[in-house]
């Protein structure tokens, strides 16, 4: 399929993400959710899924993973106009982004400071600042889901310590990073905010950021709804049996989502190349140039640290105790095809790998502090390339 008739079926990309988003938070597993994450009740969706493969008759081909109509567009926006939460407001290319001008506390004990601001600008971004009135030298826009958006004030995620590096290599030209990270979104998203903001804003360069404990089964949502397939598979492994913690990673729903639908690694693979080519070829259009980066869930980011449960989660479920993750194949997969691509990538598995101390929040498993470090450590001289220093 060519990717100038793919493109033109893109119009309805708009509400149709939002259900990959929905999916995506409806994998959260957190006995009590602070306010900054989003966790949809993902029941009806299944509901959803079941009536339309009913009636829809057989599903799309297996290359047109991102083939939509005007019919799915008007329902998706009926429901979904009633699925968007405070703190969010609808839009038409994004699907929903982070409501403008919010500042909010959030207090979290393993923080530092006993907590963090959740303050986003005019565009609903995570920045301090508006944008400048006048255009930077370099502007760089930055993508993914809550992990990139942060459990951090503005100033301490990853993308704003990008930007830092980027001006104390050179304080020269002027630097803006933009952080569209978005709690929520997934990888139909991210190709969302390059057609939101890629010739309003004009990026030097779009890094992508995908994170491994949710983003495979996430995306998938989405695929099932525009091909028709009914709903994923709830059994035989149920994730009741997950066994509780203070925080339970979303990885473990994740690995859930796959045992039941085993077949659906290979359906994953296959739509996050089109996906990704299709920014791709967007960036191109655009003068962009696209940057990748895959961000490990705990247990497959720091295994010496997470071990143990991991250990607990696999006896739980009744698997063996060198069982494989499918979330490390699917996103090796995806850092192969970036290569093949030739599309600047970093796989962040081995730098916190090596790292001692641990990269996630115990309360929640996002990223902290230290974890943004290392991933601004990794990606910031991708970046500086790809802006040609």
């Amino acid at each position: 399929m060519s990717r100038a008739s793919i493109r033109a079926r893109l119009l309805a990309l708009s509400i149709g993400m939002l259900l990959a988003a929905a999916g995506a938070a409806g994998f959260l597993y957190l006995r009590e959710p602070p306010p900054s994450v989003r966790v949809v009740d993902d029941g009806w969706l299944g509901d959803l899924l079941d009536r339309r493969s009913v009636r829809a008759g057989s599903p799309a081909a297996a290359d047109e993973l991102l083939v939509r109509n005007e019919e799915d567009r008007a329902a998706l926006f009926r429901i979904f106009g009633e699925q968007l939460q405070e703190g969010y407001v609808y839009d038409p290319l994004l699907s929903f982004r982070r409501a403008s001008h919010m500042s909010s506390w959030h207090e979290l004990a393993e923080h530092p400071k006993g907590g963090w601001l959740l303050r986003t600008n005019g565009l609903g971004m995570r920045n301090d600042a508006e944008l400048s009135a006048q255009r930077p030298d370099m502007r760089v826009l930055v993508t993914g889901d809550s992990h990139t958006e942060g459990v951090c004030s503005n100033d301490e995620s990853f993308a704003a310590r990008i930007g830092a590096d980027l001006e104390a290599r050179d304080p020269r030209p002027r630097v803006e990073v933009l952080n569209a990270g978005v709690s929520g979104y997934a990888v139909y998203n991210y190709l969302g905010v390059l057609e939101r903001y890629g010739r309003e804003l004009a990026p030097d360069v779009f890094v992508v950021v995908l994170y491994g404990g949710n983003d495979f089964s996430g995306t998938l949502k989405f695929q099932r709804y525009f091909h028709a397939r009914p709903k994923w598979a709830i059994g035989p492994y149920d994730r009741k049996r997950l066994p509780k913690s203070e925080a339970m990673p979303q990885e473990f729903t994740q690995l859930v989502y796959f045992l039941n639908n085993p077949g659906d690694v290979e359906v994953a693979n296959r739509t996050l190349r089109v996906l990704t080519a299709e920014m791709q070829g967007l960036c191109e259009e655009m003068g962009i140039r696209l940057v990748g980066a895959y961000l490990p869930p705990p247990t497959r980011g720091q295994p010496r640290l997470f071990g143990e449960l991991a250990a607990s989660v696999r006896a739980a479920l009744g698997l063996p105790p060198d069982y494989d993750d499918p979330s490390d194949r699917m996103a090796t997969a995806w850092l192969a095809y970036l290569a093949e691509s030739g599309i600047p990538h970093v796989d962040l598995r081995e730098a916190f790998g090596a790292s001692d101390e641990s990269c996630y929040w115990t309360r929640d498993s996002h990223i902290n502090l230290r974890g943004h470090r290392i991933v601004a450590e990794q990606l910031a001289p991708l970046v500086a390339r790809a802006l040609g220093g």
